[in-house]
């Protein structure tokens, strides 16, 4: 049997498909037995949903030999973060307080994957609560690069199951970060949709104005194609918007000439790792020569929000995940500490740092009066040695969160594309944020980008 099919795209495998070189029910078997072998030791997943994946791909076998394909996603395994609710699985959201939780019916995510054929293969490991620490007695994520190296957070299983090759696609969250740390610390594309644009219906939250799920895949065509299966308003959703979906692989044959992409120099270097915003510097120049025109801008000051962002997320989690505290004893220290902490917040701190939130959304919204997108480190460093305290304080991060955080906050998407590997063989990426409900142009450019590059081609050399 072909050994590659674990890194091959959608559009890949849609051909081998076509071609009857594999069936469904065959490709779900090959990545089990790969999830088998390695993931003993990259503890990726939380659990397997072995019996009706494979009931589905018996189903989704017949259409193959017919010849019948009714969407991209048709026969593909993809994995999702264990905040998505799966009927009949726990949803743990990464806690032991949680192993019990068993949902009644699918999330809005769920169903939509159904719908469109895909096949989910089972649920991944995260932070506790989709937070920052992972809780004891819970797998925790290995990096595949190097193991001594972390993932990123929240969404580090859904991002080492990519770039390991243990499913296809993966569905992950960001609050503020958590898709966009673990696809630079994994090498993998992450995206961040705009708030609103795919449902939380179903899904465990840890702060609901700013909770985004969006995918993680391996290049921005198969992002865009999950993005085209779970977009679109719910009715289940109170945030959901009613915006207009485009098709987002429409974009990708068109010119990127002309596009305006504003960078700031002070915000993508200072307290920045050399060796990422040199490699965003390369990135930047090689988009120039493809045509693309660089605009130095100003990012508003995000001084006044990111230093006390956990306030925000500490009320939410508390207004929506109260009762865990009546099991405190099966918490994790720093999420109970979260919870806690938002039960004690003072409301006049509360609105002024909604107060300051709107500033700095309002005064973005004017950049892109000038610009089309903005391109940006997604975080001050690389993957770091797990030996390295890379978040610090929790109740006072002072401005390391000011690459993610400021577009939570707005509502913005992004994307995090890989853009080369530092000294110590950890990948590399930069960030594309673009104006409301204008992913497409992520898309376009990211596309252009990667046919040009081999950057997203490059996976981990796994021995163990």
């Amino acid at each position: 049997m072909n050994s590659d099919w674990h890194y091959k795209s959608i559009f890949e495998i849609h051909n081998d498909y076509k071609n009857l070189d594999i069936l469904p029910s065959e490709l779900v078997s090959y990545f089990y037995d790969r999830i088998e072998k390695l993931d003993p030791v990259l503890s990726a997943f939380i659990c397997l949903t072995k019996n009706e994946a494979y009931k589905e791909a018996k189903i989704i076998d017949n259409y193959v030999k017919k010849g019948k394909f009714i969407s991209p996603l048709m026969g593909i395994p993809i994995a999702l973060k264990d905040i998505c609710d799966i009927k009949g699985y726990p949803t743990t959201g990464g806690s032991n307080s949680r192993r019990d939780f068993v949902p009644k019916k699918n999330s809005t995510i769920v169903k939509k994957l159904k719908d469109s054929g895909a096949i989910i293969v089972g649920k991944l490991a995260l932070t506790e609560g989709a937070f920052i620490e992972h809780a004891s007695r819970m797998p925790e994520p290995k990096n595949p690069w190097n193991l001594e190296y972390s993932t990123g957070v929240s969404s580090s299983g859904a991002a080492v199951a990519v770039a390991a090759g243990l499913c296809t696609l993966a569905i992950g969250s960001d609050t503020g970060g958590s898709i966009r740390y673990p696809s630079i610390c994994c090498g993998v594309t992450g995206v961040k949709p705009t708030f609103g644009r795919v449902s939380t219906f179903g899904i465990m939250p840890l702060a609901p104005s700013l909770d985004h799920i969006g995918p993680i895949g391996r290049n921005a065509r198969d992002c865009a194609a999950l993005m085209n299966v779970i977009s679109g308003h719910d009715p289940d959703d109170p945030n959901s918007s009613f915006a207009d979906i485009r098709n987002y692989l429409s974009t990708f044959e068109l010119d990127i000439k002309g596009l305006k992409v504003g960078y700031d120099p002070e915000y993508n270097e200072t307290d920045v790792d050399s060796q990422l915003y040199q490699a965003i510097n390369k990135a930047m120049l090689f988009l120039s020569d493809l045509g693309v025109s660089l605009v130095e801008i100003k990012i508003p000051n995000t001084k006044k929000i990111t230093p006390k962002f956990t306030d925000l997320v500490s009320a939410e989690a508390y207004s929506e995940n109260k009762e865990l505290l009546e099991r405190g004893n099966e918490l994790g220290q720093v999420y109970k500490e979260l919870l806690i902490n938002g039960s004690k917040l003072n409301n006049d701190s509360y609105v002024k740092l909604l107060k300051s939130s709107r500033e700095f959304s309002n005064q973005l919204s004017k950049v892109f009066n000038s610009v089309d997108i903005i391109i940006c480190p997604p975080w001050p460093t690389a993957a770091l040695n797990k030996t390295i305290d890379s978040l610090g304080d929790i109740n006072n991060q002072g401005d390391l969160l000011r690459f993610t955080v400021p577009y939570n906050i707005s509502g913005n998407p992004s994307i995090t594309i890989p853009s080369g590997f530092n000294k110590e063989g950890m990948p590399l990426a930069f960030q594309l944020i673009s104006s409301h409900f204008k992913e497409e142009k992520l898309f376009q450019l990211s596309n252009a980008y990667q046919l040009n590059t081999s950057w997203h081609l490059k996976h981990p050399d796994i021995k163990y």
